[in-house]
């Protein structure tokens, strides 16, 4: 099994050595540093980042240079964040397109994922003078893994269209991209680049130039699978020599690196067990991360007589956070593991109402300050 670096093996005995902030979505830099080169060892090829997993202009500016090898972007603020990285793979993928959006990406000169013949036609009609960058197209996983679903990517028909609306219109199609989120299955992934290869194959018959670039999608568990990955990194290494195979980093990436840290202001008995506030302001849909033990008590490790409902401070009388078997007392601290990605389950409404929403915050390690 390959062992991944785990929230709590560095949030308890280094936030625990001094007075918290809270609320707080703690972040430690280091830590996706260190995964993203565990993903490019584990599959070969690079890492592109998925910005709307963890879209946070201060932490996409502190990654170093080598960890800004590309990036996927699907909002107008999320392309902004990178438009100034000195790569030649950045991505914009939106399912929506629309003619201002297109423009912005003309603007930046960022690649387009495309998802419809439609998108196409649509980015003929705004570009004006602009450059147009090499396409990518979406694929639908079913295209290569049998028997896959999803909402996104296109299918044989749809992609060949596509194909020759872009030779029509005299626009370059560069590879493809595999709209795939999902666990790590040896066999499925080798069957995927192989599927991917081939399709490429045929969009090149019909270009008559090279669709040199792929991009595998996102096995989400990649860092804490039981699954050998050396066959499909061998069969990564075995492509054509201008491959340039890349995979996405975004919850893979991003999870175990966030950690957010709350501090109980009040305690009232209940019917069901004690019922303890944090400070912390969320929805109701907050949910810590499942492959985790729930709720840890930084301040204490002693059990209580019984279970222990937390609940944030929010203007609906306390939206559930989870559960704890620990004693819980006021000026505790609690720590939620596992949301670095997609972490905001906060609010933003009860801003207006005078609540405190939870800061964003970098751990340095090696300078025990945040």
């Amino acid at each position: 099994m390959n062992k991944a670096m785990n929230a709590r093996d560095w949030v308890g005995h280094s936030l625990a050595r001094r007075e918290l902030a809270t609320p707080a979505y703690y972040f430690n830099l280091q830590a996706i540093v260190d995964d993203i080169a565990r993903v490019r060892a584990l599959l070969g090829g690079n890492v592109l980042q998925e910005v709307a997993a963890c879209p946070l202009q201060e932490m996409l500016s502190r990654l170093p240079e080598p960890e800004r090898f590309g990036a996927i972007t699907s909002s107008r603020g999320e392309l902004n964040m990178v438009a100034g990285w000195d790569t030649d793979h950045a991505y914009v993928y939106l399912a929506g397109l629309t003619p201002q959006l297109t423009r912005a990406v003309l603007g930046v000169g960022h690649r387009l994922i495309v998802e419809s013949p439609a998108q196409i036609e649509g980015l003929v009609k705004v570009r004006g003078q602009r450059k147009v960058m090499p396409l990518m197209l979406s694929v639908h996983p079913s295209l290569v893994m049998p028997g896959a679903g999803g909402h996104l990517g296109m299918l044989r028909e749809t992609l060949m269209q596509a194909v020759a609306r872009a030779v029509e219109y005299g626009l370059v199609i560069d590879g493809l991209a595999l709209a795939h989120k999902g666990a790590f299955d040896s066999d499925r992934a080798i069957a995927a680049l192989d599927g991917m290869r081939a399709l490429a194959t045929d969009v090149e018959r019909q270009t008559g130039r090279a669709a040199h670039r792929l991009i595998m999608g996102e096995w989400t568990d990649i860092l804490h699978t039981a699954q050998d990955t050396a066959p499909y990194r061998a069969v990564v290494e075995a492509g054509p020599h201008d491959e340039i195979l890349t995979h996405v980093g975004g919850l893979s990436i991003f999870e175990r690196a966030g950690v957010l840290v709350t501090r109980v202001v009040d305690v009232q008995p209940g019917t069901d067990g004690p019922r303890a506030t944090c400070d912390a302001v969320v929805r109701g849909d907050f949910r810590a991360n499942p492959a985790l033990d729930g709720p840890r008590n930084l301040s204490r490790d002693t059990l209580g007589q019984q279970v222990t409902t937390l609940t944030g401070t929010t203007a609906r009388d306390g939206a559930t956070l989870g559960t704890t078997l620990s004693e819980v007392q006021v000026g505790d601290e609690i720590a939620f593991d596992g949301l670095g990605a997609y972490f905001r389950g906060f609010d933003p409404v009860v801003a207006l109402e005078g609540k405190q929403l939870p800061a964003l915050l970098f751990f340095d390690e090696e300078a025990a300050d945040a």
